[in-house]
């Protein structure tokens, strides 16, 4: 059977039009929308998620796409407030189209909790009602400017592209801003590292790193100094419980024996309920001589068993001079 292709505007006024396909455009563009089900918004926003392109392939709306929230039925302003600021919570934008009555109606409230909460408010001119007077009264001469592209485009398609773009440039500035403020908090606390190894065959590669790391100055890692284990099993276990809580990271230098340490495996065991990532260094020199079923078996059981950074070399990858670098590489990837 050959179904008719379905056209987004049809028998829709422009209006109704303008909301179907912002409704599909933000879905196709990767973002979560919140709304309540307002007579003439809601319902066709949702339509227009309806036939977004993941969901025509899919069959069905996903959860995350599109969040409703109607107040048809909530008679007092105090819990309807509640509900649009939970909404609002949720959104690092919010957008005002159309809307209806004076500064104590539904749409100046949300308005106004967006301001309160420091959202990206983005009211809509050209749809005019209440959304062309908020921004006529209550935006700055800066805001305006930031939107007047957006406001003198007549074709919905291209304005609904411009507000997409506007949407994807808050985003990266966010983002931005979150990992500025990630790092920042970082340099100033440090980042606290857990060496683990075999002490009898991998000590001076061990102290290596430590002297590396710590040494460097503009560097905002700190390995955790250890000495030579003592013979009571009840202090070292201690001693390692409290040390890898204050840590993120754990560096595992690998030589023949290292998976049979006892101490190692306790570490490494330790790490893994810590939720530290891993950072495997295998001693590639010529007294542990690797073979590559070896190594293969080696990667099988840091990929299945750990959070881990791939597996490298010391003396291949030149660890002496990387193993700054390759804590920044994790750093970056792990969920900071």
């Amino acid at each position: 059977m050959i179904k008719k292709k379905q056209k987004h505007n049809l028998n829709l006024n422009p209006p109704e039009s303008f909301l179907t396909i912002l409704g599909r455009d933000l879905v196709d563009n990767g973002f979560h929308i919140y709304t309540g089900f307002g007579a003439g918004v809601g319902n066709y926003i949702l339509a227009g998620v309806l036939q977004s392109k993941k969901n025509r392939q899919n069959g069905e709306v996903i959860n995350d796409d599109i969040h409703i929230s109607s107040m048809m039925s909530v008679k007092d302003v105090e819990n309807k407030n509640r509900i649009r600021r939970k909404m609002i919570e949720q959104c690092s934008s919010s957008i005002i189209v159309f809307g209806y009555g004076d500064e104590n109606s539904g749409t100046y409230q949300e308005y106004n909790i967006a301001k309160e909460e420091e959202k990206n408010v983005i009211p809509m001119e050209k749809t005019g009602f209440a959304a062309k007077e908020i921004y006529n009264e209550k935006l700055s001469e800066e805001e305006k400017k930031e939107l007047l592209f957006l406001e003198k485009e007549n074709k919905i398609s291209v304005a609904i592209k411009e507000l997409i773009n506007l949407l994807e440039q808050h985003k990266k500035k966010k983002e931005i801003e979150l990992k500025e403020k990630i790092y920042s908090g970082i340099a100033l606390s440090g980042i606290k590292v857990f060496i683990s190894y075999h002490y009898e065959s991998d000590n001076e590669i061990a102290k290596k790193i430590v002297e590396i790391v710590n040494g460097e100055k503009t560097n905002m890692f700190t390995i955790i100094e250890e000495e030579k284990k003592s013979e009571d099993s009840t202090a070292i276990k201690t001693w390692v419980n409290e040390e890898i809580l204050k840590t993120k990271f754990t560096i595992l230098l690998i030589s023949k024996e290292t998976f049979n340490r006892k101490y190692v495996s306790y570490e490494i065991q330790k790490s893994k309920e810590n939720k530290n990532t891993f950072i495997p260094i295998l001693i590639d020199n010529e007294s542990n001589k690797f073979t590559k079923p070896q190594i293969n078996h080696i990667k099988r059981k840091l990929l299945s068993d750990m959070n881990c950074e791939p597996l490298r070399g010391w003396y291949k990858d030149n660890g002496e001079e990387n193993i700054v670098q390759w804590l920044n590489d994790a750093l970056h990837v792990s969920d900071v």
